[in-house]
């Protein structure tokens, strides 16, 4: 069965009910740019997934064509790693159209691109669903989303003395703390958490304890 990968042009669509995609076998990409904020709920879902499904994808550089070249590049990258997948471009941007004829048409590698997760075909009505995943497991990926939040929010709450002063630190010390069973990804969920949280503030990579 092939495979559903979503990337999603976060800069282009912020709000996105990623909730019926966790019944379904698919990998998803979040581009995003250096200033952008996650909610909470977008946050807790994408620790629900586990890095095996879900990755945050931060855009390098500036400029409004910077998006769709980190986008082109990973549907490349990953057409390769995983033939015959298809692939599905979340935004409202008419330009990544010209991307997807491409790749449909001389590439030969399946394109579509959408306004929305609920417009992807495999959510529509009588699709099929690609390897169903049953309910337990999804609650145990929640609860363990939620165990490593609290751990790292005990830790920092009750920690004397030097406190990570950077985001990047921060990020190598609650991976460390999480027992490196999370990656980078991962970690920022967690650090967007705190911050929605108001645990801390997140200033030009520079962290604030509150």
């Amino acid at each position: 069965m092939k495979k559903n990968i979503i990337l999603i042009d976060y800069e282009n669509v912020q709000k996105h009910d990623l909730r019926p995609l966790l019944d379904h076998d698919v990998l998803i990409k979040v581009f995003y740019s250096e200033n952008q904020k996650f909610t909470s709920e977008f946050t807790r879902l994408a620790l629900e997934f586990g890095k095996e499904k879900f990755e945050l994808i931060g855009i390098k550089g500036q400029g409004k064509n910077a998006a769709d070249f980190h986008i082109a590049y990973f549907i490349g990258k990953l057409s390769k790693e995983i033939p015959d997948s298809l692939f599905y471009i979340i935004s409202r941007d008419t330009g990544f159209k010209v991307l997807a004829d491409f790749l449909n048409q001389v590439q030969g590698t399946p394109c579509s691109v959408v306004p929305s997760i609920a417009d992807i075909p495999l959510l529509k009505q009588g699709a099929p669903a690609a390897k169903p995943v049953s309910p337990a497991p999804r609650s145990v990926a929640a609860k363990a989303g939620e165990d490593w939040y609290a751990l790292v929010k005990g830790k920092l709450t009750n920690a004397r003395g030097h406190k990570p002063k950077n985001k990047k630190t921060l990020r190598n010390q609650i991976i460390s703390i999480c027992k490196r069973k999370i990656n980078d990804s991962e970690a920022d969920a967690i650090i967007q958490a705190l911050v929605d949280n108001k645990v801390i503030e997140c200033r030009n990579e520079v962290i604030i304890y509150r």
